[in-house]
């Protein structure tokens, strides 16, 4: 006799734990399995980004981040705290180097009231008090919200909830699609699902491709890379940001203190053609070097100067010294420090229109059939799970719509 599901989850990251966490706690009885392909949870993405938690005043107002990085922030600290989670909230400098810099935190500064943040334009002078070890000649951004979390804990705390809560989890498994009659596999075991979510992360979009949707979009893996030293090199008390490049949608090299009493400095964002490519010994295959390739080309003939934009930026940045004369900038001290270690690299699933060549920007959420995709989940991501993942469980049980 077959399982029966009433919710097939397909990722087991930060994200699908807190969409599976939320539709146990709707408490309609749902019975609600993940299905990851590695040998634990959160084995990607989701341990292997900064471990901040952004405020969300980078986002566009009307968009999905905006919509949910500000609440998520709120709900995430909640979490942390409540479950006895190592947090630190020591806020975020947002600085400007430059005339044209300081007019695009301006921006910023717009974006983030409109958005609901708690965040200030403090006076130069300001800044010493804050973080005495950086330097600006502008006024800057203070957001007293922006904390930093063991990304590893929030995740074994999440699977632990959902487990206690009766959700399954299945490792080490693959999902199998037959549209025309609908029958659904986990690892070959034909099973009866009510709603398939495709929560895959860098295979998201591949996985929504195999069955026919999002072939508008293409994928272009991006290589986040971060190094790390002890804090005594680098005593620093809170986290430092440039003000963001006004094309590449990456936030730039900075400086975060983590809770580890460690300083990391990242992330880089270099293009590589697998969603696994964290090193030149990774082997994409076939299917996936010919996507990247697709989506870089396309990029590069629609976008040429956004290409070159990264070029100019990012490829320096595979030399340490290069990394700390830009940050150097904004902490002089950063530029005399040593004992750096590499971390690590994450890889974001950067989707692309293949229309307008342009970057997608916000999450996105497709419907095929008895499948949600949930596609582009970059970004604050982790941030905003919690509160993206009751929008996500609203949108599988027909309370919200994906428009």
């Amino acid at each position: 006799m077959r399982e029966s599901f009433d919710f097939l989850i397909i990722g087991g990251g930060v994200m699908g734990l807190a969409v599976g966490n939320a539709l146990l706690d709707l408490d309609l009885g749902y019975k609600v399995i993940i299905a990851e392909k590695e040998d634990r949870i959160g084995a990607h993405t989701s341990t292997r980004n900064s471990g901040v938690l952004h405020a969300g005043f980078y986002y566009s107002t009307e968009s999905l981040k905006a919509r949910f990085c500000v609440d998520g922030n709120r709900l995430m600290t909640q979490y942390v705290k409540d479950n006895n989670l190592v947090l630190r909230n020591i806020g975020k400098v947002v600085l400007a180097k430059n005339d044209a810099e300081y007019q695009r935190l301006l921006t910023l500064l717009e974006r983030g009231t409109a958005n609901g943040c708690s965040i200030d334009l403090l006076h130069p002078d300001a800044l010493k008090s804050i973080e005495p070890l950086a330097h600006t000649k502008h006024p800057f951004i203070w957001s007293p919200k922006t904390s930093v979390v063991d990304a590893s804990s929030v995740v074994k705390s999440l699977l632990s909830d959902f487990t206690r809560k009766g959700g399954q989890v299945s490792l080490k498994s693959t999902v199998g699609f037959s549209p025309k009659n609908n029958d659904v596999t986990i690892s070959g075991k034909k099973v009866d699902v009510g709603l398939v979510i495709n929560l895959a992360g860098n295979h998201a979009l591949s996985i929504a491709k195999s069955v026919g949707v999002g072939e508008e979009y293409g994928l272009l893996p991006v290589l986040g890379a971060y190094k790390e030293t002890q804090k005594v090199n680098l005593p620093l008390s809170t986290l430092v940001y440039p003000v963001p490049h006004p094309v590449n949608p990456f936030l730039g090299v900075h400086l975060t203190p983590t809770v580890r009493e460690t300083v990391k400095v990242g992330p880089t964002a270099l293009p590589v053609f697998g969603p696994e490519q964290y090193s030149i010994r990774s082997k994409p295959t076939f299917r996936e070097l010919l996507e990247s390739f697709s989506s870089l080309q396309r990029f590069g003939r629609l976008q040429s100067s956004a290409l070159m934009a990264i070029i100019r930026t990012e490829f320096p940045y595979l030399s340490l010294n290069n990394v700390l004369r830009d940050v150097a900038q904004l902490v002089p001290d950063a530029a005399r420090s040593s004992g750096w270690k590499q971390l690590k690299p994450g890889i974001r699933a950067q989707l692309i229109n293949k229309n307008s060549g342009q970057f997608v920007s916000d999450f996105l959420i497709k419907r095929g059939g008895n499948i949600l995709h949930v596609l582009n989940v970059v970004s604050p991501g982790f941030t905003s799970a919690l509160s993206f993942g009751r929008y996500v469980a609203d949108v599988a049980i027909g309370r919200e719509s994906t428009a």
